[in-house]
This record gives C-alpha cells, structure tokens and sequence, in this order.
C-alpha cells in the first residue's frame, strides 16, 4: 500500500494513501515539533473508516517520518464543541493593535487559510478582522499563545491543537 506523509501550510501534516487522505494538526514553532493525533478511544471517531483499525500502523509512520524532529501528543474527545486550534504567525498585526513580532490565532476547526506574504493588505485586513478577539501578540510565539489565553480567557488552549 502506497502512502505519502508531507508537511503542509502552516502546522500540518497530511498522511495520504490510495487517494485518501488525512490532516493531522501540529506545532511547529516548538522543538521539538509536535503531531497532535487522536487518543487510542478517540481514533475510531476522530478519523476516517480507512484508518480505523491502522491506528498503530499511520502512527509508526508518522515517527517514522518525523525522527527525533517530532513528538506526537495525543488528544482526547473534547466536549467544549468543536475543536479549535491555534496558529502562530511571525508577522505584525497589520494595523499595529496586536503588540509583538509574533501572531497567535485561534481558528475554527474548518479553517485551512492563515495569512501568507502573498495576501494583499486587505486580505491580511479582512483576516484579522474576522478574528477579532482571537489574536493575540508577542516577543516569542509562546508569549503570543499566553496572550491569547489571556484576551480569550481560555488558559486550556494549547499551541497545535
């Protein structure tokens, strides 16, 4: 069974194999890196009927793959609702409100687009507009996630996850 394991945008590793595939979230700004997967009782709904019984075998892939760069964490059903993850950027907030050289945003599980130097002004304005109260800045990425802890009153959030 052929399959490929690639490091993606921004925190994030896809496993891909017979034209499936599936998006595991990481922090990259962390040595070393981490790979959040599904706990053991948490794989069977967190991931496609594919992986269900391979769980051993994608992680073992995954260490694989990732070597002494990567530590894979695992996380269990959360019953807050949907989960939400943070992303770290190493860019100023475009108007000068967020303080810091470090950008931490907390996304929505289906969000895939962070700003990229590509974007335009108004791009990058629209994103930070529609994130409102979710971004949080500092010196280091860790300052920036302890940030938006603190201006999202969510001390649980965890970078990647």
């Amino acid at each position: 069974m052929d399959f490929v394991i690639s490091e993606e945008w921004k925190e994030r590793i896809v496993y891909r194999e017979d034209g499936a595939s599936f998006t595991f979230d990481c922090a990259w700004g962390v040595k070393p890196y981490a790979v959040y997967v599904p706990s053991a009782e948490y794989w069977p709904e967190a991931t496609p009927a594919w992986m269900h019984d391979r769980r051993d075998e994608i992680l073992g892939r995954l260490r694989d793959y990732g070597g002494a760069r990567y530590v894979i964490k695992e996380y269990a059903k959360s019953n807050a609702g949907p989960r939400q993850w943070v992303t770290v950027l190493g860019a100023r907030h475009s108007d000068g409100s967020i303080p810091g050289e470090w950008i931490a945003v907390l996304m929505d599980p289906e969000e895939t687009a962070t700003p990229h130097a590509s974007w335009t002004p108004e791009q990058r304005g629209q994103f930070f507009a529609d994130h409102a109260g979710r971004v949080g800045g500092g010196s280091t990425p860790d300052e920036a996630v302890e940030d938006l802890r603190r201006r999202t009153g969510r001390p649980d959030l965890i970078w990647g996850a």
